[in-house]
């Protein structure tokens, strides 16, 4: 228990809060699991998010705001944090599969379930000063998170707050060999008096969708 004091900075009331938060479900002899803190997690991680961003950034729109906030709630964003914590080696799992502790997407589960076991444990002030200091790079703009962005949920978050409905993806053409396969996929919004797409190239349809959404993304800022 020293070692995650260490890493956390501080010692839990209730220690059964961090040994909840740490257990994978498939943990051996274990009655309970990570998943219920990490649902309380998220929303804690949302709302402290929501409030850092509303007043660091003034002078940003509802639709940039949510913007922003997707991006930095991303589990490929959370995922990261926890590793470069050193999270994996406190995660509780089965024998054979140890390999999870190294999920990305397992490890920022755990983090968020680490955000609800510290607000039951030391309150509000005490978890939003925690998530704070592990996003302050990501808050001020100086990491670089290009290569995280999701920018197919931002832009559903960005269109939504502007009242301009989902936007539409629409697969244009796949070119090449199987092994070297190319998609082009096409996103479209048309809503209160605006049009305008975009167009996304890339290896896999995935990746065409947030090349596109990412162009698109952009537009809307000279809108």
């Amino acid at each position: 228990m020293s070692d995650i004091v260490s890493m956390l900075g501080f010692s839990f009331n209730n220690a059964s809060l961090v040994e909840e938060a740490l257990t994978h479900g498939s943990a051996l002899n274990s009655s309970v699991d990570y998943e219920r803190l990490e649902f309380l997690g998220d929303a804690i991680l949302k709302l402290v998010l929501t409030e850092a961003l509303f007043l660091r950034y003034p002078d940003k729109s509802e639709g940039e705001l949510s913007g922003l906030r997707s991006i930095l709630g991303s589990d490929q964003l959370l995922g990261r944090k926890a590793a470069e914590m050193g999270l994996a080696p406190f995660l509780h799992v089965a024998p054979h599969e140890d390999h999870l502790r190294y999920h990305e997407r397992i490890l920022g589960d755990v983090l968020e379930a680490l955000f609800g076991a510290i607000y039951l444990d030391q309150g509000l002030d005490k978890v939003r000063e925690w998530i704070c200091n592990i996003y302050a790079n990501a808050l001020d703009g100086t990491e670089d998170l290009s290569e995280l962005q999701d920018y197919k949920t931002a832009l559903q978050e960005r269109t939504q707050a502007s009242n301009l409905g989902q936007p539409s993806y629409t697969l244009v053409s796949e070119n090449g060999p199987v092994h070297e396969r190319t998609f082009t996929v096409q996103t479209h919004i048309d809503r209160e008096g605006i049009t305008l797409s975009a167009l996304g190239i890339g290896r896999s349809k995935k990746q065409a969708e947030q090349v596109a959404a990412k162009a698109l993304f952009k537009q809307l800022d000279l809108v």
